[in-house]
């Protein structure tokens, strides 16, 4: 079970960080620990990272890998589910899966780039030209083949962060975001 308390402007959360690094180091898929336990401290205005991939090893995997480098990550399961997430939150980027079990993952960026500028990474395990190049005429940014390398993944992460200058899912930048729904600016 996770306990959280806050700290100034951090969540801490009690748990087994040297696991998770055990975890990360040994490149496995699926470390068993629950998905948000291996998280120890997370800023609140951290980048939040929107993953949506349907395998939950790959979810785990991700937002492990990710929570130790400081992002908050919020996590769906289908197209549906991360298009909901991505209408209530203001996300600095998003990871996205291609093979969804209820929509074709290029189909939720063409829809996406109708009303986002949201940075968007593709994690597929499809390899050939035509569906990379398919995915990024239809909007995304990166494009990353499965099984693919932690490093590459956070090294291309933080590029897509630096050129998008700070501007989440609705066009306007996170302290902005932030702002609008906190009320305090």
């Amino acid at each position: 079970m996770e306990r959280s308390r806050v700290s100034g402007p951090f969540r801490i959360v009690e748990s087994s960080l040297r696991q998770c690094e055990e975890f990360i180091g040994l490149g496995q898929v699926d470390c068993g620990i629950p998905r948000d336990a291996c998280v120890t401290t997370v800023e609140l205005n951290a980048p939040l990272i929107v993953v949506i991939e349907d395998e939950i090893a790959i979810l785990r995997f991700l937002n492990a890998s990710l929570s130790i480098e400081g992002y908050r990550v919020k996590e769906a399961e289908n197209a549906r589910d991360g298009l909901l997430l991505l209408l209530q939150e203001s996300p600095a980027a998003v990871l996205l899966d291609l093979g969804l079990p209820d929509r074709e993952g290029r189909e939720l960026i063409t829809e996406l780039r109708g009303w986002s500028r949201v940075p968007i990474i593709v994690l597929s395990a499809r390899d050939q030209e035509r569906e990379k190049v398919a995915a990024l005429d239809a909007g995304a940014d990166e494009f990353l083949s499965k099984p693919f390398h932690v490093g590459e993944l956070l090294a291309r992460l933080r590029a897509i962060l630096r050129r998008s200058d700070g501007i989440g899912a609705g066009g306007e930048s996170h302290a902005q975001a932030r702002c609008r729904r906190t009320s305090i600016c």
